[in-house]
């Protein structure tokens, strides 16, 4: 019998990768480009920034030990390539920061947690693989639910 937490890291792990070409030809990194707060080390900021003097810069305030908050708008990673499509300049670098190499689907214990922001997760881009994982037994929390009002289809205010 396949070891459960491996197979749900595995699961998600495929399902990131598939975000990743999402994220370049359809939405163009639109998460990333909104704006958003996250943690992340000192090692991750300066990834993120390519500076090397974090305490002068008021977009990054110190957290607890070495953890760091970061208010963004766009993010800085995130710029137009040749051909004018948004990507991140950082995407490939191991020293990118976790929330990155993470989002929008995070796993917690025996729970998937997705960013219900995300373009794929409202879209049911990944409807199929989140419904063989719930159907697995895990919890998936964060995941929107389409409904139709007056033949209209519209997202519940609720979570699934």
């Amino acid at each position: 019998m396949i070891n459960r937490q491996l197979y749900l890291e595995e699961s998600v792990k495929e399902i990131r990768e598939f975000f990743f070409g999402f994220c370049v030809k359809k939405c163009e990194a639109e998460c990333c480009r909104i704006g958003y707060t996250m943690e992340v080390s000192v090692d991750e900021v300066k990834a993120i920034f390519e500076t090397r003097d974090i305490v002068k810069d008021k977009r990054v305030r110190k957290l607890y030990n070495d953890l760091y908050e970061i208010k963004l708008g766009p993010c800085p990673a995130v710029g137009r390539d040749k051909e004018g499509r948004y990507g991140c300049r950082i995407h490939s670098d191991l020293g990118r920061p976790k929330i990155c190499k993470d989002y929008p689907i995070f796993i917690e214990r025996d729970k998937v947690i997705v960013a219900a922001g995300c373009y794929a997760v409202y879209s049911g881009e990944i409807d199929g693989q989140l419904d063989m994982l719930e159907s697995s037994g895990f919890e998936v929390v964060g995941r929107q639910k389409r409904i139709k009002l007056r033949g209209i289809e519209s997202w519940s205010a609720g979570y699934k």
